[in-house]
């Protein structure tokens, strides 16, 4: 007696199943890298913002510290700065 074999009974993925899971993953990847230059233009961007106020920190500091190595006010006594 000769016995059948159900092709469907045998456990696995067929090609179709597996090229389908690949191009979703391919997609996914894909939305990945576009986001990626993105991201990396905010993060450059607020580097150079960061730097910026450091900088007018240390500017705006160092006119604070020279104004008050100087005289308040002129020897005629026509002007007078502050801070």
């Amino acid at each position: 007696m000769r016995t059948v074999v159900d092709s469907r009974s045998h456990q696995g993925f067929t090609i179709l199943e597996i090229l389908l899971a690949v191009v979703i993953l391919t997609v996914g990847l894909l939305g990945l890298l576009a986001v990626f230059p993105v991201a990396m233009n905010s993060g450059r961007k607020a580097v150079e913002a960061t730097n910026a106020v450091i900088i007018t920190q240390s500017v705006e500091q160092a006119i604070r510290d020279g104004l008050k190595q100087h005289k308040a006010q002129s020897s005629d006594g026509k002007w007078t700065y502050f801070i």
